[in-house]
């Protein structure tokens, strides 16, 4: 049931109607059949209003120590099995991502930089070829980091752990880059970084700051391992980028910028374009529980990195125009749903119309129903139930005659029926 709950999120979002009114959902007249042929509004309510992600018994002490704690199980498993099934590309990126949530949260923060402004903060680590989320950390605050070590150099660490050792680069923007780290990354985890640098760092050299060569203008500057470059796009602005992944000086002849800001702008957007794949088809509903909106975010999630997994093993699906994530994640909400819908067609007191909707949407003939044996003279107590019940019942067993209740009714095939009887 929960599957085709999840199913029943994931056909919606695909729909783009996972912010509409329930009672619109369901009506008659301009619900979607689907959803109401697979469970009934106040059971989808009730499994919502149900729905939780730890044991109330330590959750104090636990908040105490974390504040991610009413989720930090499922989390863990989840970004545990992002890491098991992928091996990402040779670059990667790392840059935040904001679930818009405007309820009570104690790491709510504001980014006026972010279309939802008010939401909670995720670092994450992204392929930049195939958008895979690869590693994310929820930012809660106040983190335990090592000594002399920076809160951005912190989680830069952390996330790239699942490609230490593997001198895959890393793009990021300049809140995370610094020197220091570069270092870092190279000689203690053998991997390159490319990212934009602030202006207020006290390695940078005076004449890079103040960069008055003209417009379209490059300056270089090299060490052993790093290359740190100030670009002068237009009038009265530069951008400056460091590197450990350009151990030389390249002008683009077409463009007259250096290379290393081509390689930058290529892979940079891997995460803000996860983002926007997350925002595009969302299974999120509205709600007053952070716990439950970083839920809808893991389907979102889950539903990219399966596309993309799904993708890389059947190359030939992506050659069909038709094949899209809309269409994919209709049928991964079905797989969730099909299951519930066969379970709920054996149900002997399932209205006839839900029957036969459930029968068209799975394409088989709806079932016949068998007559139940009704050829006791009157009404007599069922010979299962306890005395105290005192349920009556006109149905007997076709082979023993003894009379049962729909509830100690048993299953059985025609054959199996007719074996007992002979």
């Amino acid at each position: 049931e929960i599957r085709a709950f999840i199913g029943l999120l994931y056909i919606s979002g695909a729909l783009r109607v996972s912010n509409a009114n329930l009672d619109e959902l369901w009506s008659v007249k301009y619900g979607n059949g689907m959803v109401r042929a697979t469970m009934s509004q106040q059971r989808f309510q009730f499994l919502a209003l149900c729905l939780r992600f730890d044991s109330k018994l330590d959750r104090v002490i636990r908040k105490s120590l974390d504040k991610f704690a009413p989720f930090r199980e499922l989390w863990d498993l989840f970004v545990n099995n992002c890491k098991k099934y992928y091996t990402p590309f040779e670059n990667c990126t790392i840059d935040e991502q904001l679930v818009g949530y405007r309820g009570n949260c104690p790491f709510r923060i504001y980014m006026a930089s972010k279309p939802d402004k008010y939401g909670i903060k995720i670092m994450m680590l992204n392929d930049s070829k195939t958008n895979y989320m690869l590693n994310a950390i929820p930012y809660v605050g106040k983190v335990e980091k090592d000594n002399n070590e920076s809160v951005p150099g912190f989680y830069v660490r952390k996330l790239s752990e699942p490609i230490h050792g593997s001198y895959r680069n890393i793009t990021m923007d300049n809140w995370f880059t610094s020197i220091p780290l570069a270092e870092q990354m190279l000689e203690q985890y053998k991997l390159t970084i490319l990212g934009t640098l602030r202006k207020n760092k006290a390695e940078i050299p005076p004449s890079f700051i103040n960069n008055k060569n003209g417009v379209g203008k490059s300056l270089f500057a090299f060490d052993r391992t790093k290359t740190l470059v100030s670009y002068t796009p237009k009038q009265n602005k530069f951008v400056l980028l460091l590197t450990t992944l350009h151990p030389a000086s390249s002008i683009n002849l077409m463009t007259g910028k250096p290379n290393v800001i081509h390689t930058y702008t290529e892979p940079k957007g891997g995460t803000d374009t996860f983002d926007q794949l997350c925002h595009s088809y969302t299974t999120s509903r509205k709600t007053r529980r952070w716990p439950l909106r970083i839920f809808f975010n893991i389907l979102d999630a889950s539903g990219i990195n399966a596309m993309v997994l799904f993708s890389l093993k059947n190359p030939q699906w992506k050659e069909n125009r038709s094949n899209n994530r809309k269409s994919f994640l209709k049928e991964l909400g079905m797989v969730f749903i099909e299951p519930y819908l066969r379970e709920r067609l054996e149900v002997p007191t399932l209205q006839k119309h839900l029957r036969q909707k459930i029968s068209a949407i799975l394409e088989i003939d709806p079932p016949e129903r068998r007559a139940e044996n009704t050829d006791l003279p009157k009404r007599v107590r069922c010979v299962f139930c306890v005395k105290g019940k005192d349920r009556k019942t006109n149905f007997a067993c076709s082979a023993c005659r003894k009379p049962y209740c729909m509830e100690h009714r048993a299953k059985l095939c025609c054959e199996c029926e007719n074996k007992d009887v002979n």
